[in-house]
């Protein structure tokens, strides 16, 4: 691997792909890092003298400019509206081969493992969820640390359900639903982009997308409840997508973690059931 160093302001690294790929350099490009104005570009072996010049001229010359990435590719005719005698459409804007699918999963909260119920067509766990508890020390929401379920009976007061799949998707909506209307306040609240801090220095931070807490004694038991956009959110296992462009980023780091917050009497045991609408490869 062999890696050419730039600064370049402004960047898209899908363009700047683009248009590598398609320039006289015959070496495989590996990826590219784009960081405030510091441009690294990686192939997979050395370049020759004139594909170093020749890359030197496609930086210089690279405009920045976004690639149309998300074409309308199909529609589909989901019914007829009886008030105006129209149809309504639902639009795909979705990379080709993705496909529409549904994702449910259901936890408890205070619960050891979060009895997560989280598997794939072969019963199989899918890896993707997990729990995280939270007790008041000193009036602090502290993260609770290997705990028992003695702990969690008599300590728990906040329950956090991470969702992360080890795969790029797009969002259509999310919605949530419980079991019983619960007999104390229950709230609840929805991150978006749930990144890890260390890439807050980079202007990446957690989207708040269902704020102030929903009291759960106002949800009728059974009922759903949540957002659907009004198009689908791309969102990708290893990397951003900045104004800059896309960045690549170690997997991992949260930032296509869905993320709910819920915080409860102390060890309540509250199910839940949560349902995704994705595309997804």
């Amino acid at each position: 691997m062999s890696e050419y160093n730039f600064t370049k302001d402004p960047l898209n690294i899908p363009r700047l792909t683009q248009e590598i790929q398609e320039s006289s350099i015959t070496i495989a490009l590996d990826y590219i890092n784009y960081f405030g104005t510091a441009l690294d570009v990686f192939f997979k072996a050395a370049l020759s003298a004139g594909e170093e010049t020749v890359l030197g001229d496609l930086v210089t010359a690279h405009t920045g400019e976004p690639l149309v990435e998300n074409e309308i590719k199909t529609v589909s005719i989901a019914q007829s509206d009886s008030d105006t005698g129209g149809i309504k459409i639902t639009s795909k804007f979705a990379p080709d081969g993705w496909l529409q699918r549904i994702h449910e999963i259901e936890f408890t909260t205070s619960i050891l493992g979060g009895a997560i119920h989280d598997k794939d067509y072969t019963n199989q766990d899918t890896g993707w969820s997990y729990v995280s508890f939270y007790e008041n020390i000193a009036g602090v929401e502290t993260l609770m640390e290997s705990p028992t379920q003695s702990d969690l009976d008599t300590k728990c007061i906040r329950t956090d359900f991470s969702w992360m799949p080890d795969v790029d998707y797009m969002i259509l909506s999310g919605v949530v639903s419980q079991l019983e209307i619960p007999s104390d306040e229950v709230y609840f609240w929805g991150m978006f982009l749930d990144v890890d801090p260390a890439l807050n220095a980079y202007g990446i931070f957690p989207i708040e997308v269902l704020g102030g807490g929903m009291n759960m004694r106002y949800v009728e038991s059974r009922d759903r409840v949540g957002l659907k956009g009004v198009s689908g959110s791309n969102v990708y296992y290893a990397g951003v997508m900045s104004p800059n462009g896309f960045v690549d980023l170690p997997p991992g780091l949260g930032t296509n973690r869905i993320r709910y917050i819920f915080r409860h009497p102390l060890g309540l045991n509250h199910r839940i059931q949560s349902i995704f609408e994705i595309f997804r490869p």
